[in-house]
């Protein structure tokens, strides 16, 4: 199987993981990362600059069977973006952590734009893993919390 790994932040944890896997792994993996810095920005600018390349990627005949996405990536946008090289490509959103539940210096100051790239990452893949089962019911427990204080 040949994998596309997309991370925007390819550091710390995130990197270890990610490479950690794909050295125990049978599979082929193609890495599309980004350098850890601002991951704030990483949030926001990642399924463009991804997706670009892998548009250039594809457009020198590499392909895949399934995309593997961090849960910095907005993966709906990066699915729309990287057209038709991913757009039928099963896609596994893995989440190392989320930016509900990350603890914040001031909760005042929470920035509901990467919590909401987080829910619209998920709802955008086949398939949704999570590094532990109590992440998975934090994380489903603050979404159903979360989802009360929109408006509609």
């Amino acid at each position: 199987m040949r994998v596309l790994a997309v991370e925007p932040y390819h550091g710390g944890s995130h990197r270890a993981f990610l490479d950690g896997w794909i050295g125990h792994s049978r599979h082929a993996w193609t890495r599309v990362t980004l350098a850890p810095r601002k991951w704030k920005w990483r949030m926001r600018h990642a399924a463009l600059t991804c997706a670009e390349a892998v548009r250039e990627r594809a457009a020198a005949g590499e392909s895949w069977d399934c995309v593997f996405a961090s849960d910095m990536l907005n993966l709906a946008e990066f699915r729309g973006l990287a057209g038709a090289a991913v757009a039928d490509l099963p896609a596994v959103a893995y989440f190392h952590e989320n930016q509900l539940t990350y603890p914040v210096e001031h909760p005042s100051a929470f920035d509901y734009h990467f919590a909401f790239t987080n829910l619209v990452t998920a709802a955008a893949a086949d398939r949704v893993w999570f590094n532990s089962a109590y992440h998975r019911e934090d994380f489903l427990a603050e979404l159903r919390r979360f989802l009360r204080r929109m408006p509609e």
